[in-house]
């Protein structure tokens, strides 16, 4: 496509993602799930930089 405006967007978006102000680890965010009362929930998926997280709130 020879496009380096989106090539600039997508390394800008990649590096965003890699910041401490987005990363969303694991442990605690099920911890704080659970602390914001939702229940039941549940790690569907993990690979890499994606997760999958189910939860029920009442």
């Amino acid at each position: 496509m020879n496009r380096l405006d989106l090539l600039q967007d997508w390394i800008v978006h990649l590096l965003s993602d890699e910041s401490p102000d987005h990363i969303m680890y694991r442990t605690p965010t099920l911890s704080t799930l659970h602390s914001l009362g939702f229940a039941d929930v549940r790690l569907i998926y993990s690979e890499d930089v994606d997760m999958l997280v189910t939860a029920t709130k009442h």
